[in-house]
């Protein structure tokens, strides 16, 4: 009997380690696992960096090749105009068109090198409502007649820090994107995507810093692109150059923050972007 009980007992301590060994592989399989994943998360990270500077310093070239003859030609379409004013040409319209193609690829350059800008923004500290509703108006003036904006401002003179050359670039995106989803250029009324629309642009204080939304009634955005719609290239349109809103996203993450988008197909959109109140370093120099 007493061989019996110590065989019995030497089994059940090999199938006890058995277990701890099998258990403690697991464990090696899931932390190895883990360990793979960060590793190509950190390879993808230097390749996504490594490309973003060399279109950084591409763009960077672009712009300044392109900008200077777009300069030409808008100087040169600008003296046009003055010496042929009242000589009823009827080479207005013409006229018109160079000026649109001129800043429509300015616009281009500008949404490349957004994209593609990794210096630190240049900081200053305002009125974050006043300075929003004067941009948003003076946007608003450029945009199609039948599209009404609406402030709604809820942040009460409170100041933040940011760069507002950057960030009204962002704004002017944000409010032209949604313009164009419910009219387009404005200049078909049988393709608009209601009978009065509107965009809002709205500002509030959260946990997580100063958010400012831009929402339209218009057609919103179908499922099955809304997990594509920040990735670079991607656009809808057949105008536009899918840099935009990664651009817009790209600018508040350099102020630390980010942007969200929410919508549901014929509801419209709403792009809430989010930053800190403080940048890092005035935190650091105030602490």
């Amino acid at each position: 009997m007493a061989r019996v009980r110590a065989a019995s007992a030497t089994t059940e301590e090999h199938a006890a380690n058995l277990e701890q060994v099998n258990r403690q592989v697991s464990e090696l399989n899931q932390r190895l696992a883990a360990n793979m994943k960060q590793l190509q998360e950190a390879q993808e990270e230097i390749v996504r960096r490594g490309k973003m500077a060399q279109l950084g310093q591409l763009t960077a070239t672009v712009a300044h090749e392109i900008r200077n003859p777009l300069g030409a030609v808008r100087t040169a379409a600008f003296l046009l105009e003055r010496k042929t004013k009242d000589k009823e040409l009827g080479i207005e319209p013409m006229l018109q068109r160079i000026s649109n193609g001129v800043t429509r690829c300015d616009n281009i350059i500008t949404q490349l090198l957004d994209f593609a800008r990794s210096s630190t923004p240049q900081i200053q500290e305002q009125d974050f409502d006043a300075w929003l509703e004067k941009t948003v108006e003076e946007e608003a003036q450029k945009l199609p007649a039948t599209v009404t904006v609406e402030c709604r401002l809820g942040l009460g003179g409170r100041s933040a820090a940011f760069d507002p050359g950057r960030l009204q670039r962002a704004v002017i995106n944000l409010v032209t994107n949604a313009s164009e989803a419910m009219v387009g250029k404005g200049e078909d009324a049988g393709k608009f995507a209601g009978t009065s629309p509107t965009i809002v642009v709205a500002t509030t204080l959260t946990p997580r810093g100063l958010e400012f939304s831009v929402s339209d009634n218009g057609p919103g955005i179908a499922e099955e692109n809304l997990e594509k719609i920040l990735e670079p290239l991607f656009t809808t349109k057949n105008f536009g150059t899918g840099l935009g809103l990664p651009a817009v996203q790209k600018i508040l993450e350099q102020h630390g923050g980010g942007l969200e988008v929410t919508s549901k197909a014929g509801e419209g959109a709403r792009f809430t972007a989010w930053m800190p109140l403080q940048q890092p370093q005035q935190q650091q120099e105030a602490a």
